[in-house]
């Protein structure tokens, strides 16, 4: 199913943490395309993906909070957004640098369109009030966000 929360786990060192059971790329299949094998493109996409993801919090975080500076919350975020970038391209290669920024600029892109950042804002109000939601909730909660962004476009028409 999956779990979104705001508790920190001070084990794991991270002040919250969204997880999902059906994780697209599986550890073996991280170390196969790293390893042997180039990525097809269905694949990249889904790196990309993953990527994006893990840059969305902290972007999240910086449109709601612009004065904030660092990334203290986001360590582990970055690290995992970096092993999946690495499958794609090298971290020493020009290429590395250029390929972030492109995938932090489109994260930025799509956390800018209203429905996307309705759903936040939805998730983030629920988590205040409830701290941790497991998926089904989760996706009720942004469903419900938007249904109401509608109606009340709607009812201003």
């Amino acid at each position: 199913m999956g779990l979104v929360t705001i508790k920190p786990d001070h084990k794991n060192n991270t002040l919250g943490t969204s997880a999902y059971h059906h994780a697209p790329l599986k550890n073996e299949t991280i170390k196969k395309l790293w390893e042997y094998e180039s990525p097809s493109p269905g694949q990249v996409r889904r790196i990309e993906n993953e990527v994006m993801v893990c840059l969305a919090g902290r972007e999240a975080e910086r449109i709601f909070r612009p004065k904030k500076r660092g990334l203290c919350g986001a360590w582990t975020d970055n690290k995992q957004a970096q092993d999946f970038l690495h499958i794609l391209v090298d971290e020493i290669s020009p290429q590395f640098p250029v390929y972030w920024k492109l995938l932090l600029l489109r994260t930025k892109d799509i956390l800018s369109t209203t429905m996307v950042w309705t759903a936040v804002e939805g998730l983030a109000t629920a988590l205040l009030e409830r701290e941790t939601l497991n998926g089904r909730e989760a996706r009720k909660v942004i469903v419900d966000a938007i249904q109401n962004r509608v109606r009340v476009r709607r009812t201003k028409k």
